[in-house]
């Protein structure tokens, strides 16, 4: 998935609406860019929107769009997905 197949607008707090396409078509899905979450791992939460595009880029990755949750909390993916701090980190360059 490319990068310009997924748009990302903000839905109220640190959550936001991904418009996701791959063949099947566009999914929508809400992610939640978890403030605690982020500040913990040293990431500012007006960066929330950077991370719910990488999250659902992640997650694009390594299934398919049509297989994305309704809601998704970046913890969830970091639980499911050990190497998904660091991607985030080095994708953000923090």
């Amino acid at each position: 998935m490319h990068e310009n197949e997924i748009q990302v607008e903000p839905a109220g707090g640190d959550t936001y609406l991904i418009h996701a396409r791959d063949d099947a078509g566009v999914v929508e899905s809400l992610f939640r860019a978890d403030g605690a979450f982020l500040e913990e791992n040293g990431i500012s939460s007006s960066r929330g929107e950077d991370v719910a595009r990488f999250m659902a880029a992640f997650l694009a990755e390594r299934q398919p769009v049509a297989d994305f949750p309704s809601l998704i909390d970046c913890e969830d993916i970091a639980a499911a997905y050990p190497n998904f701090v660091g991607e985030l980190l080095t994708t953000l360059g923090s």
